[in-house]
């Protein structure tokens, strides 16, 4: 059967763009041309269903092309499965509704739902051929026509999340290339001789043995200036001191009811795996007691809960506190005043919030007082990307996009406030000076999702 673009992905449910993208993306054979028609056939639908399949499945692209180009083998199914464990969703045929049941516990009609979907914010998934949806996507659902209530442009806010998708997994993928042409692959044509003579031989220095962990940026000197969360662009005059601390603790507690929900659609769900990889960071045995700090309504608590670990949550706002839904034991304190004893804790997390307190060289000395030597501390916030396309990108929406979203679903006071409190943060440069200051001497700062988040992680010494 042959297809025009658009009856292609009809038939896929898909848009034309995703079509184009996969194209743009060489994950589609190119179609047959009679002038200025593009025409497609069975084999292009049968590859684009694949593709939603493995990205459901919890692929990448990246590992998506290298599936369909034949590069990846059986190990691919253990990679999947083995991923889909880890969002939890083995087992999701036993638990999921179909469309009518998924209408009626959620009190919004199976047209509207429908309707959601059309405009490409995706509820459900594919299960067997059928949309099927879960209890926990009643909320989304629901977000969702809120948004298209108060007239969101969701065309141009989901296609500037495509762009900007698109353009860290371009960035990530070249950078992939790069290391194969330049390191992985010359390293196999010495045939593993001597591994440390093919690595000199490429030009990787000789490096002591460490265990295995993820790849990080190599941090700047200390003292020197970075471009990434240190701007200063600040419009009006921030508060200083202890009125910091009362606008930081009014403020939370105005938007605590939704805060999770709104965390949820500003970041299109991202910040679910940077809490999870916060948690993975910590490398400690299981039921080590680890504190969270400004834990907020218990996301990273049931995190760590979930890793097997003891944890005890601690924050400004009672309002938070009172919206938490996690088993771990809640406290109200000052994090500059932590009501724990010295070196009592095996590690310390701490999401979204150092740019919130009133002095970070009073915060990191109390983290070094309670957690012991040994212990371990993940502290998780916002950043820039240093990529300056992505960096513009990122600036758009940040601060334009995220205050209206947070209008429409919250407060939009708060979400003005929260772009611009990016502007109490030091360089990284100066943060992993003052950690490694006050006993961090391992301290290390990852970027994740490309610099839009970054993650301090390191041991007591």
């Amino acid at each position: 059967m042959r297809y025009r673009v658009e009856q292609l992905a009809a038939a896929c449910e898909v848009s034309v763009d995703t079509v184009r993208y996969y194209q743009s993306r060489s994950l589609l054979p190119q179609p047959e041309r009679e002038g200025r028609v593009a025409w497609y056939d069975d084999v292009h639908a049968e590859r684009i269903r694949r593709i939603r399949d493995l990205q459901r499945k919890g692929l990448t692209l990246a590992a998506i092309g290298r599936v369909v180009r034949g590069e990846l083998g059986d190990a691919d199914a253990d990679l999947a499965a083995a991923v889909a464990e880890a969002r939890g969703e083995i087992g999701m045929d036993r638990r999921s509704l179909g469309l009518e049941d998924f209408a009626t516990i959620s009190g919004v009609p199976a047209s509207l739902i429908q309707a959601v979907e059309r405009e490409g914010i995706r509820i459900g998934r594919t299960v067997d051929g059928e949309m099927r949806y879960t209890p926990a996507d009643t909320e989304l659902v629901r977000t969702a026509l809120r948004l298209l209530e108060f007239g969101l442009p969701l065309g141009d806010l989901l296609g500037l999340a495509r762009d900007a998708d698109g353009a860290l997994r371009g960035l990530a993928e070249r950078a992939v290339d790069l290391f194969d042409r330049h390191v992985r692959r010359p390293i196999q044509d010495t045939s593993g001789d001597d591994p440390v003579a093919a690595a000199q031989m490429v030009g990787l220095p000789r490096a002591a043995p460490r265990r295995d962990g993820p790849r990080v940026e190599p941090l700047p000197p200390r003292g020197a200036r970075s471009r990434g969360s240190a701007d200063r662009d600040v419009t009006a005059p921030l508060p200083q001191g202890n009125d910091k601390a009362r606008a930081v603790r009014g403020l939370f507690d105005t938007i605590a009811p939704r805060y999770d929900l709104v965390n949820r659609v500003m970041t299109f769900g991202m910040d679910v795996g940077w809490r999870r990889r916060t948690v993975r960071e910590l490398h400690l045995p299981s039921g080590s007691l680890v504190f969270d700090l400004a834990c907020g309504t218990g996301d990273l608590c049931r995190e760590l809960e979930r890793a097997g670990y003891r944890a005890v949550g601690l924050d400004f706002a009672l309002g938070m506190l009172r919206e938490a839904r996690t088993d771990a034991p809640l406290v109200q304190a000052d994090a500059l005043r932590l009501p724990f004893r010295d070196a009592s804790a095996d590690g310390l997390t701490c999401g979204f919030a150092l740019r919130n307190v009133v002095s970070l060289p009073e915060l990191f000395g109390e983290l070094a007082r309670v957690v012991r030597p040994g212990g371990s501390v993940a502290l998780l916030d916002a950043s820039r990307p240093d990529n300056r396309v992505l960096r513009a990108g990122h600036a758009l929406y940040f601060e334009k996009v995220v205050p209206l979203i947070g209008g429409a679903l919250s407060d939009r006071a708060a979400y003005r406030y929260l772009p611009r409190s990016m502007a109490y943060l030091p360089s990284p440069s100066e943060m992993v000076g003052m950690l490694r200051a006050v006993g961090f001497p391992s301290i290390r700062r990852l970027q994740l999702s490309g610099g839009i988040t970054q993650l301090f992680v390191g041991t007591r010494a």
